[in-house]
């Protein structure tokens, strides 16, 4: 298997499934010294989130993130806009926070769609 088809072994997933629990239960993500808040999602939103997760988590593996220019990330962007806070506001409504944070937005998109799908995930091994 070559290194652009990496698996994770079983402690990699061990400790990522530890990272998330733990943004997940602190709701909130430090990247780059700067605080992204998870609100409470409902059923719906962690569906798309969790569904779109689904279709790319190979990709974010093999951080190949060409579905950022997918129709279907936009949607799935904006209802994590939705629940997530930047500075008491939401990201949905912050159209320049990316312009501003540029480094941020690729560990805040892989963070944000195993935060948001944890509730799914937890108690099992998702590899």
């Amino acid at each position: 298997m070559s290194d652009e088809q990496k698996q994770p072994n079983a402690a990699e997933i061990a400790a990522a499934q530890a990272q998330l629990k733990a943004i997940f239960d602190d709701g909130v993500a430090t990247i780059n010294d700067r605080d992204y808040k998870f609100g409470l999602a409902s059923h719906r939103q962690r569906v798309t989130v969790f569904s779109f997760f689904s279709k790319i988590k190979g990709q974010l593996q093999n951080e190949d993130f060409s579905f950022l220019d997918s129709k279907e990330w936009s949607h799935v962007e904006k209802t994590i806009g939705d629940i997530v806070m930047f500075d008491e506001m939401q990201l949905s409504k912050s159209p320049l926070h990316w312009e501003k944070y540029p480094e941020d937005y690729l560990p805040f998109v892989a963070v944000s769609l195993g935060v948001i799908s944890y509730p799914f995930m937890r108690g099992k091994n998702t590899a």
